[in-house]
């Protein structure tokens, strides 16, 4: 089957129930043996089911595609396992008696997997027509939402939460993200860190052997850091803890829309 980007979690080339759903009868009874196995137990399927047999009857239109998926119905893991559409937005300027979309087709890498909490759209108070939109990117529309920019740059971190837009002076925007805080003069053009703000959330901490140990702990959607548990907050150098393993670039959108 074709690899899919959306099961990260499963090798290309092995079989999941995402990368069933598109094939015909006789690409099924092609895989190989083993594949089909792999795919059996991953879903639970029952053990005295077995892949050649179930080849056979793909190919002779005993058991459909359409039978396997129905079997694999899941509520929960439906939700995980379907394929995102992509973001549409509406604009009403009646109070919400009508809609229309403001663009052509979906706009596309706001979302990886189900609809995420916090995508949020902002307006200017000063100009109807300039919008913000965050998902996992940050993007950014001054036509009323027919075409569409990334604001995304460097040190930015991804998955934005709230957006403020001042009403004074428009162009100053705040972004808050699982990152922290950025600040921007420009409308989104550039943006500046704000490091101070103690906001990291450490989810799991471990202790090593050395002496005087060392922390190391895992933060939501920010890698891992260690630290000296020597260290005293205003008094010991900052640079003491560091990152050691992973933490979430920016994300990059074309916000081109698909037709």
């Amino acid at each position: 089957p074709e690899s899919d980007p959306l099961d990260e979690e499963t090798p290309p080339g092995e079989l999941t129930a995402r990368r069933l759903r598109p094939l015909s009868a006789d690409a099924f009874a092609r895989l190989d043996d083993a594949v089909v196995t792999r795919f059996l137990r991953r879903y639970d399927f029952p053990k005295s089911l077995k892949a050649a047999a179930l080849k056979r009857d793909v190919k002779a239109g005993k058991i459909t595609i359409a039978d396997l998926i129905a079997y694999l119905s899941d509520a929960n893991r439906d939700l995980f396992e379907r394929q995102i559409e992509g973001s549409e937005i509406y604009r009403t300027d009646d109070g919400g008696a009508t809609w229309a979309r403001t663009h052509r087709g979906r706009l596309e890498k706001i979302y990886y997997s189900y609809g995420y909490y916090f995508g949020r759209i902002s307006v200017d108070p000063t100009d109807a027509d300039r919008i913000y939109f965050g998902g996992v990117p940050m993007l950014g529309s001054s036509d009323g939402g027919k075409t569409w920019n990334g604001l995304d740059q460097r040190g930015v971190h991804v998955d934005h939460h709230v957006l403020f837009v001042d009403p004074r002076a428009p162009q100053r925007l705040a972004l808050g993200n699982d990152g922290g805080l950025n600040l921007s003069f420009d409308r989104g053009q550039t943006w500046t860190k704000v490091n101070n703000l103690p906001v990291g959330q450490f989810t799991t901490l471990a202790l090593d052997d050395a002496k005087p140990y060392n922390i190391v702990g895992g933060l939501q959607d920010n890698g891992v850091m260690r630290g000296p548990s020597t260290f005293v907050p205003g008094k010991s150098d900052p640079s003491a803890w560091k990152s050691i393993y992973g933490s979430s670039t920016p994300a990059t959108s074309s916000a081109i829309p698909r037709a």
